[in-house]
This record gives C-alpha cells, sequence and structure tokens, in this order.
C-alpha cells in the first residue's frame, strides 16, 4: 500500500481523488495510495477490518471498564495527584506533539488547534444520572472528578494499543456516552465547517475556512485534567487539599492551587515539547483560540509565553477592531514560516461576536505573517515586553533571557551551586571551568530535577527535562 497511482499502471492513472490534486500533499501523502483507488474488493476488505478491529477495542474497552477501580477516599486522590501530576501536566506527549488523551487528527496536518481542556460526558460511569446532575457530582466532588480522568486515561491507553492515538479519541468518547466504540474521521476544516452553527466544531471550522484553510486538522488541549462544564474542578481539588490540611500553592509543585495555576503549570511542561515538535513537523498554522489583553492571567497567555521563552522568540500584540491578537512567527528552512497565532474562540457571542472583517483580518494577518514574517500593510504589531510575560507567568524578576536556564555554568560560584544541585560534590571542587549542562550525566542530571522540582524552578525542570528527552530518557 506504498505504491503511487502513476506506479499502479493506466488503469489507475486518472483523477480520482475529490479531496485535492491526485496523490498530491493537499490530498494523500505522496508516498501512500489512496484508498479510493484501491478498488472495490479491497475497499470492503478494509471496511470489514475496520468493524472487526472496532468490536475488538470494545471488548478491551469493556474489560477495563468491568476491572476499573474507583477511589473512595480524598487520601487516594491526594496520592494520586502528588505522584502523577508532571504526568498529567504532559499527558499524551511521549511521541511528539499530541495535547493529551483528547488529542485528534494527524500531526502531519498543517493546522494545529489548540484548546484549553476537554471533557468527556462519562455517563458509563454514572448509570441512570443526568448531564446537570453529573456535572454537580464531577464540579463538587474531587474523588469522582480525579475517577473520571483515570477512566478517561485508562480507557484512552487501551485503545492506543491497537490504534493509533490520533483515531481512538472519539470511539473512547462514544464509549464513555454508552455506545459502542467507533473510529471517527472528524479533524477536517471542511467537515468542521458542516456542522450546526452553534457548535464549537462548526464554527472553528467556518473560521478556519474562512482564513483560507483546508484539509486535515491536529486537535489537542493544553490540559489533560478534565474540567466539567462549569469550571470548577480545580476549584473542588483545592478545597479538598485544605480540607486535609495541606496548603495548595505548595503542594506539587503549585499546580493545583487554582485553575489558572494548572494552566501555567502544564504550559511551561508542554512547551519544551511543543516548541521541539514544531520545529520538526513545521505546521502552517497554530491556532489558540481565546481573546485576552497581553496581561491577562489566560490560559493561552500561559503558554505563548512559555512557547516564546522556550523557541527564544518575541510574541507580538496586535489590536484591531477593539479586539486583541498575540502571534509568534518561528522561521524555518527555505523562507518557510510557522505561525502560532492566538485568536477568536470560536463560540464568541454578544459584543465579542466574530464578524465576517475579523475573520477576514485574521486571513490577511496569518497570511502576511506566513509570507514575510511580519503582519499587513497598515497593522501595527506590539512586541510583548519580557516584563509583561514574567508577571503573568509569576517569574520574580530577571530578563525573558534570564528565565530559561543557559546550558553553560560559567563562574566558579555558579560551577559549585550547580553540582550542589545536581548532586555531585566533586564539581564542587572545581574553578574556572565551563561545564555544559549537555554534558552532565544523566543521574546528575536526574537529581537535579528532583531539586529543582521540590524548588518550583520550572524553567530548570524544562530544560533538563528537555536534554534528558533527547538522551530517549523520561522523567
Amino acid at each position: 500500500m506504498r505504491s503511487s497511482a502513476r506506479e499502479l499502471g493506466s488503469g489507475f492513472g486518472g483523477k480520482m481523488c475529490t479531496k485535492g490534486k491526485s496523490c498530491g500533499a493537499t490530498c494523500i501523502d505522496a508516498q501512500e495510495r489512496c484508498e479510493l483507488e484501491l478498488g472495490p474488493l479491497l475497499q470492503s476488505q478494509i471496511t470489514r477490518t475496520r468493524d472487526e478491529l472496532e468490536k475488538y477495542i470494545n471488548l478491551k474497552l469493556e474489560k477495563v471498564n468491568k476491572d476499573f477501580v474507583p477511589y473512595t477516599s480524598d487520601k487516594q486522590v491526594i496520592d494520586y495527584l502528588a505522584k502523577n501530576v508532571k504526568q498529567l501536566a504532559t499527558e499524551g506527549m511521549e511521541e511528539g506533539y499530541y495535547g493529551g488523551p483528547g488529542q485528534r487528527g494527524s500531526i502531519r496536518s498543517k493546522v494545529w488547534l489548540i484548546g484549553q481542556e476537554a471533557y468527556a460526558r462519562p455517563d458509563r460511569m454514572f448509570p441512570g444520572a443526568g448531564l446537570q446532575e453529573i456535572n454537580r457530582k464531577l464540579e463538587g466532588d474531587p474523588v469522582q472528578l480525579i475517577n473520571v480522568v483515570r477512566m478517561h486515561k485508562e480507557l484512552h491507553d487501551a485503545a492506543r494499543k491497537e490504534a493509533p492515538k490520533s483515531l481512538v479519541t472519539p470511539g473512547v468518547e462514544k464509549f464513555l456516552r454508552n455506545q459502542p466504540f467507533k473510529f471517527g474521521n472528524d479533524t477536517n476544516v471542511t467537515e468542521w465547517a458542516k456542522n450546526s452553527g452553534s457548535t464549537y466544531y462548526g464554527k472553528m471550522g467556518r473560521i478556519l475556512e474562512g482564513m483560507g484553510f483546508s484539509g486535515n486538522i491536529a486537535g489537542a488541549n493544553i490540559s489533560s485534567l478534565l474540567q466539567p462544564p462549569g469550571q470548577e474542578g480545580s476549584g473542588a481539588i483545592v478545597r479538598m487539599l485544605k480540607k486535609n490540611g495541606l496548603n495548595p500553592k505548595t503542594f506539587a509543585d503549585g499546580a493545583f492551587a487554582s485553575k489558572d495555576a494548572w494552566y501555567n503549570y502544564s504550559a511551561k511542561m508542554r512547551a519544551p515539547l511543543i516548541s521541539k515538535a514544531i520545529q520538526r513537523l513545521k505546521p502552517k498554522l497554530v491556532y489558540m483560540g481565546q481573546q485576552a489583553e497581553p496581561e491577562s492571567n489566560k490560559g493561552f497567555n500561559y503558554l505563548l509565553y512559555n512557547l516564546a521563552k522556550e523557541m527564544k522568540l518575541t510574541p507580538y500584540h496586535v489590536r484591531h477592531d477593539g479586539k486583541d491578537y498575540k502571534y509568534i512567527v518561528m522561521p524555518h528552512a527555505n523562507g518557510k514560516r510557522t505561525v502560532i497565532l492566538n485568536g477568536w474562540h470560536p463560540t464568541a457571542i454578544g459584543k465579542g461576536a466574530i464578524k465576517v472583517t475579523d475573520r477576514e483580518f485574521m486571513k490577511a494577518l496569518a497570511k502576511s505573517l506566513q509570507d514575510t514574517g511580519a503582519p499587513q500593510t497598515g497593522v501595527v504589531a506590539n512586541p510583548i515586553q519580557a516584563g509583561i510575560m514574567n508577571k503573568v507567568l509569576g517569574i520574580k524578576g530577571g530578563s525573558g533571557a534570564q528565565v530559561t536556564p543557559r546550558p553553560m555554568v560559567k563562574s566558579p560560584g555558579k560551577v559549585a551551586k550547580a553540582a550542589q544541585i545536581a548532586g555531585g560534590s566533586n564539581l564542587a571542587k572545581v574553578s574556572k571551568v565551563t561545564v555544559p549542562m549537555t554534558e552532565w550525566s544523566t543521574v546528575k542530571l536526574k537529581k537535579a530535577y528532583e531539586v529543582a522540582g521540590k524548588k518550583d524552578n520550572v524553567g530548570a525542570m524544562g530544560r533538563i527535562a528537555q536534554i534528558l528527552a533527547d538522551r530517549g530518557v523520561r522523567v
């Protein structure tokens, strides 16, 4: 199944693709064979194979559901959060750019869409309960909330053992809604745009279509900690911690002190991984939908600023027609660029409702940034200062360049301090020596990561995690 139409002979040489150029990048990968060209016999075999795989995965999920042991106490949840905070913050990103268990679509897509959090309605876990009753339970009871998070993850883990990550999310959501597991291909701009005007996907599809994009989407979220629609899940965790005599600001690096604290922590953990994936895969657009001024403590400001620091690039702010837009442009070889755009949330309503002129502005902005690296003529883009970013991210003092730890330790005093952090006493005796962090042993790096975590030094944690990741080591 690796032959192109041209290689298959004249019988397959005609233009059969209805989505783009035959065997071209806008339809399928040039090395792949289009399913439309397989013929009715092979297509029917593929359909039967898919149906059998769906049934097999559904049996696997039924077993997960049957064997699942829910937590019943605050202590179990507190222990789980303390042990798994870093994994929760980067869940789903082990193999490249994935935003969490709710990730949809292929990372080969030219458009990446990042949301804030996923919510899968867990009807199966609350038989007989209505939606409002389920939401009230999850809003007020962190034990129930974390049970849903755990079930959500275990279902995805089981499904992903049998099929690609990008294909299983719609089926897992169906399973949680008491429906059989079914694969879903719902990550296409055109297909989304066909959805109802009241849905998130319908509105987002029309935004992207209005910006001139088509084809597949890779969708993900900052957070893998599921939030009920009322957005009080984190608040329930805070109340639980306080009730048990724990300080939310110091427990688990302060990650669960509030909803904003969780988004900020998760963004810091994900930024190095997303940055690396953008450099490797070179999408045209990474879209984050949430309007906010640069000074606001908002989820996408956390991610945008952490990405800017990780990439060592300047984010810019544009004010147009009373609305805020922010962006980063990452240059690639051969004059290509990735535009990371913080624009409209698709469900904007009232005075902030999205107009045709807003879509046209975003289209012109994205195209100009991709073509030239600068906004269109007449649009003023102001750089977002390091002081503003640091304040939003909760970083005290220092410039943007100082926030991300430098790999070189130059002065004898810094060498000794680095040695103390890394747990290497011999290094403390060295003077007038530069010690690249990239040359530290894996043992020392792991020790430094643990100490940095206790001191809530997320910048050092990110840098060390990246070096270890390059060695194939996870922390």
